[in-house]
């Protein structure tokens, strides 16, 4: 992972306030963690779960 200059990215505050008030259908909290990981750092979210669209944030895949 350091070779492809990847890092990992802790779970804040910030981020399960936003996980947890996140105005959406879908329940599952690990869902919900990265998805608001995602939206918090600008981040895209390397998935095919087409649940992600309901987040509003960037998926690839």
């Amino acid at each position: 992972m350091v070779k492809a200059g990847i890092s990992e990215l802790p779970v804040t505050w910030a981020h399960a306030v936003r996980a947890g008030t996140w105005n959406v259908g879908h329940r599952d909290p690990f869902d919900r963690m990265l998805a608001a990981q995602a939206a918090a750092q600008s981040l895209t979210l390397v998935t095919a779960d087409p649940v992600f669209m309901n987040f509003g944030i960037s998926t690839a895949w």
